[in-house]
């Protein structure tokens, strides 16, 4: 990473932390930042603030700079992890294999109606997030996602799809979410379940899928 990425991983842990002293830049605190950070890519380190405030989101405890470091090392190692699985041990994401699996996802449940072509959107959408980093609609980029992440979005967009009555549709994304989840077991990753019922859940999500309604 360069100095401005650095100042930009500072940004995002004092959004997280407004507590949070950012070492000013041309001090030796903030060299010694961007000494230790730059071997890291930027979104890695993103990543890593992110999951360390997930897994501290009870205590509210700032990550020293070594923690930090200890947290983008674990998500090296686990994405080499799924990359091996992905891709038979190319070292890079299979897009071919990632289709494949998506397709088999779908296929767990035959096809109804064209009025749930909803399904097949979903799972493009899916893909291409899993493939590359992406905007939500709020204009944030966001990391690619797991195959845990996959499986918890399937099961939200099923609580989301009960919630307006699409019966057929919630099964085959409850059925896509099992499957994802799965595969991210096989991949060592854990898959937490959405909490709350429908109206709660989709009250979070992204307005552009208002055709599920």
């Amino acid at each position: 990473m360069d100095a401005t990425e650095v100042s930009q991983v500072l940004h995002a842990l004092k959004r997280f932390y407004p507590c949070f002293v950012s070492p000013k830049e041309s001090t030796p605190m903030h060299e010694l930042w961007h000494t230790t950070l730059q071997p890291y890519e930027r979104t890695l380190v993103l990543r890593a603030v992110r999951r360390w405030a997930r897994q501290q989101y009870q205590t509210d405890r700032i990550p020293s700079l070594d923690q930090l470091c200890e947290q983008a090392e674990w998500l090296q190692d686990d994405d080499r992890r799924v990359s091996a699985r992905s891709s038979s041990g190319t070292g890079r994401v299979d897009t071919v294999a990632l289709l494949r699996q998506t397709a088999a996802a779908q296929g767990a449940n035959p096809h109804r109606s064209a009025a749930e072509a909803s399904y097949g959107q979903l799972m493009c959408l899916l893909a291409s997030r899993h493939l590359e980093p992406w905007y939500d609609h709020k204009g944030i980029v966001q990391d690619t996602l797991t195959q845990a992440q996959m499986a918890e979005q399937c099961y939200r967009w099923g609580l989301q799809a009960r919630g307006h009555q699409r019966w057929a549709l919630a099964t085959d994304l409850e059925a896509a979410g099992t499957q994802w989840e799965q595969w991210a077991r096989e991949a060592g990753q854990t898959v937490t379940l959405p909490e709350g019922n429908a109206s709660s859940v989709c009250a979070e999500e992204d307005p552009a899928l208002a055709f599920l309604a």
